[in-house]
């Protein structure tokens, strides 16, 4: 029997599509890339008037680009959709201009194109004022070069400003070295207390990370950038500087508990102290210095949410790995600056004791680690995903191209590279094409003498190698400016850079 109602019911159900239900469209997003959204909108009308929100979403204003008219009239006819926002420096003044108010997540950086360059410092109350007009931001990143903390106008505004927003959860900040005085630790850790889970700062050297090459524009003293209260001397009225002060009087240890999740910091930070008063930390740096390895052992005993630990060794004492045995099982560990040889194979016997069945991730220096040692922690752990060597990296299980488990010969090709940073990469080094080349000449030789003791373990798992540093990172602008515009060697539009553009490079002394 014809029934009207039901037709009618069939007839609304067909004018429904998936893309009608927002959860659906955000679950797709989620495992598309920012190239796959940003093709979406241009495949019809429909997809269009769906995408554009998460075309939007996240948006960086590189320093090649450029702000014309028209790219600022699309920016504001568009901004109410961004939320995770890259701004280079040069460009921070006009964006801050444009009453963006939606950002979630904001970066703020120089793009370093040679150990020499060298731009304009950026507005300060340009910064602040991007920072203040978006009130429930909560990811800041800021990544600007050392010339912007000549003033001392920059860090005391920033302390402020993040003070500002108890939205904030994670911060990163790379600073120039000489800045993470303990005055400055604790006037950061006082801004962070009561909302932060994430705190990141990076202490960068003013040139480029490599002993071959120093910029003589670089060789500034760190006495140059020594934070002290007094920096704050433009700030004294304000209401969040009086604030401060009345903190600083009182000791960290009487702060009360921290909400702090991560924690990475400079070694210069005492962070005894904080690792008692941060009961729920997962992931945090230490440094053993001398004579205090018991009590900051004590510490990290007890803290029973903790993931991962990175370590840093200043201490000579050959027997100082047995902490590890004390430890919770770890996820994630990385040991650096070993002072001792052969400290790397102990270490592993003893996190081995507490985390073999769990660690998935283990770094350190290339210099403390040997071929012998990686192929030794792949049957060690078998859990283990990824060996970080800084410049080098080892996978274990699955194929990721180029430099791989075969039955011919390595094959050094690009597939080997990554084309840009790893954003889990704290240190960036900078230098020239030169440097690159020097040390993906050092990581070939060690990648060959891994595989070699790995063939003839025979099949433990497959494994799979990269290199960490990027050639665009080390490019001149000359070099980027051409491959961006698709001039000069790149006229042809290749956008992948190969070893021998990198040869090329080299040749030419740029």
């Amino acid at each position: 029997m014809h029934d009207p109602h039901h037709n009618h019911a069939l007839h609304l159900s067909a004018l429904v599509s998936i893309f009608d239900i927002p959860l659906i469209v955000d679950s797709i997003c989620q495992s598309l890339s920012a190239h796959d959204i940003q093709a979406c909108p241009r495949v019809n009308r429909q997809w269009a008037s769906i995408f554009k929100p998460y075309a939007w979403r996240t948006v960086n204003v590189s320093s090649i680009g450029v702000l014309t008219e028209d790219n600022i009239v699309t920016l504001l006819e568009n901004k109410r959709w961004i939320r995770s926002l890259a701004v280079a420096a040069q460009h921070i003044e006009k964006i801050s201009s444009l009453g963006l108010s939606s950002i979630q997540e904001l970066t703020l950086y120089d793009e370093n194109f040679g150990h020499t360059y060298k731009g304009d410092p950026v507005n300060v109350d340009a910064i602040i004022c991007l920072i203040d007009n978006n009130k429930g931001v909560k990811s800041l990143e800021i990544e600007l070069n050392w010339y912007n903390y000549v003033s001392k106008k920059l860090s005391p505004a920033l302390l402020l400003a993040i003070g500002r927003h108890p939205s904030l959860i994670k911060l990163t900040w790379r600073v120039p070295k000489g800045i993470e005085s303990s005055e400055f630790s604790q006037c950061l850790l006082h801004v962070c207390h009561d909302s932060i889970l994430e705190l990141v700062v990076v202490a960068t050297r003013l040139y480029a990370q490599f002993d071959s090459l120093v910029a003589q524009d670089h060789a500034i003293g760190t006495r140059d950038f020594r934070f002290s209260l007094e920096d704050f001397g433009d700030h004294e009225s304000d209401p969040e500087y009086i604030t401060l002060r009345k903190r600083l009087e009182v000791p960290l240890g009487q702060w009360g508990p921290f909400s702090l999740r991560k924690l990475y910091v400079p070694t210069l930070f005492d962070t005894l102290p904080l690792l008692c008063n941060s009961p729920g930390l997962q992931h945090t740096t230490t440094n053993f210095a001398l004579g205090r390895v018991g009590e900051i052992t004590d510490v990290l005993a007890g803290l029973s949410h903790l993931r991962r630990l990175d370590f840093v060794s200043d201490y000579s004492d050959k027997d100082f790995f047995v902490m590890f045995e004390r430890l919770c099982p770890l996820e994630r560990i990385y040991v650096l600056d070993l002072e001792i040889p052969d400290h790397f194979t102990p270490i592993m016997s003893a996190l081995a004791s507490t985390s073999q069945d769990s660690l998935t991730l283990l770094g350190s220096d290339k210099e403390s680690v040997l071929a012998t040692d990686v192929v030794l922690a792949l049957t060690v752990f078998p859990k283990l995903k990824e060996f970080d060597l800084g410049f080098i990296k080892i996978y274990a299980g699955g194929r990721g191209g180029g430099m791989e488990e075969s039955e011919g010969d390595l094959d050094f090709n690009e597939k080997v590279i990554v084309e840009d940073w790893d954003p889990s990469q704290v240190y960036r080094p900078v230098g020239t094409i030169q440097d690159w080349w020097r040390r993906w000449t050092e990581a070939k030789v060690f990648m060959e003498d891994v595989w070699s003791v790995y063939k003839q373990e025979g099949k433990i798992r497959p494994m799979y190698m990269r290199f960490m540093y990027p050639i665009r990172a080390f490019m001149s602008r000359e070099d980027v400016v051409a491959y961006t515009n698709h001039s000069g060697p790149w006229e042809g539009g290749r956008r992948t850079l190969t070893i021998e553009d990198a040869k090329r490079m080299l040749e030419s002394g740029r």
